[in-house]
């Protein structure tokens, strides 16, 4: 009996976890979209680092309101915001997302694209 009880317990917690999850993926599914909308509005097609997006988000007098709170709903209340920013960069390369595709060219270096075109030179090395 305690073992089935104990099988339970661990059959429930996996229910747990895999809805935690997947409300993690949903969420930073949104922050891509938001992301690469916001981006593509503000740069086009033009190469960026996270750097460059952290800085020209927090431009004093910045008309972008979408790139700022797009990289606000990454970075949150980080101390590195360049860093938070740079890592879900690299973990999201190559996801699309409204119609728009998040482009490693290369370490460091991203672009938008649209979701339809794939240009020789992007392909993943």
């Amino acid at each position: 009996m305690a073992v089935e009880a104990l099988l339970q317990q661990l059959v429930d917690e996996v229910r747990l976890l895999r809805l935690d999850l997947a409300e993690q993926r949903s969420a930073g599914d949104v922050r891509l979209s938001l992301l690469l909308r916001a981006t593509h509005a503000a740069l086009g097609s033009d190469p960026f680092t996270a750097g460059q997006l952290v800085e020209l988000a927090g431009a004093r007098l910045s008309t972008r309101v979408a790139l700022q709170a797009a990289v606000q709903a990454v970075v949150a209340t980080t101390r590195q915001p360049a860093k938070s920013l740079g890592k879900f960069l690299s973990l999201n390369a190559g996801q699309q997302a409204d119609g728009w595709r998040l482009v490693r060219q290369r370490a460091g270096i991203f672009r938008i694209e649209s979701a339809e075109s794939r240009r020789l030179d992007t392909w993943p090395s």
